[in-house]
């Protein structure tokens, strides 16, 4: 097999080894094996380990995200409806529901991407970059800044709203890669439109006295979609 190939190939097994068995799950070794390379290092050699490998799982179709969100920017700012909060939540939610109908390996990337959202070895603010996402927490601050929110409250309801999209999604990935699941699921369209409410509803919701004073008493988490979030990189082997 041309060494060109290795990487490519190692890739695709690793999205669905990961997906089915979990980023930490499965060993280096395993997925080399399932790979049919001949170096036991390959890993090692074309993404420096572990950490590298999932980042390059992710950054492949971290570009398409990047590219369908670009376009929704565009399309926001030329319609001019650049502070409605349905167009903003919509080209958060929409171009992870559009993998949804793009195969299998699209779906494993999914639920890749909700387990890595949740592992603590990746800082929030490490998240767009790990994700190739750049555009994420743009749109975020885009979605939160006319509320004027406390920096704690801003940070909490971005994190928790975005995970809670991601998880969905997720979710639905699985359900759909899982052929013996004998639970019914919604058509996609009213999945997304659905999601693109709940996700409009968890931002603008009302803050309650008790939280404002519950924000003044604790740290203030890094909000998501903060402009000055940090996209370097970290190389863990």
């Amino acid at each position: 097999m041309p060494e060109s190939s290795d990487r490519d190939v190692l890739i695709d097994v690793a999205e669905q080894l990961f997906a089915r068995k979990g980023v930490h799950g499965v060993s280096l070794r395993e997925i080399t094996l399932a790979a049919e390379v001949r170096s036991k290092s390959a890993v090692q050699y074309h993404f420096g380990g572990r950490d590298g490998l999932v980042r390059e799982v992710l950054a492949r179709r971290g570009e398409t995200l990047r590219v369908r969100r670009a376009m929704f920017l565009e399309q926001i700012v030329v319609a001019g409806s650049e502070a409605e909060p349905r167009t903003l939540c919509k080209a958060i939610v929409e171009p992870y529901c559009e993998f949804l109908e793009s195969g299998p390996g699209a779906l494993s990337y999914l639920v890749i991407v909700r387990e890595v959202f949740g592992d603590p070895q990746y800082a929030y603010e490490d998240l767009p970059s790990v994700f190739a996402d750049p555009l994420l927490p743009v749109l975020v601050t885009r979605l939160l800044a006319p509320l004027g929110l406390p920096d704690p409250v801003a940070g909490e309801r971005s994190l928790v709203a975005v995970s809670s999209v991601v998880g969905s999604v997720a979710d639905r990935a699985r359900r759909q890669l899982d052929d013996t699941s004998t639970r019914p699921l919604a058509p996609v369209p009213l999945f997304v439109s659905n999601l693109v409410d709940m996700l409009e509803s968890a931002i603008l919701a009302p803050v309650d006295p008790a939280t404002m004073r519950s924000a003044a008493l604790g740290p203030t988490p890094e909000p998501i979609g903060k402009s000055n979030v940090n996209t370097s990189t970290r190389t863990t082997s």
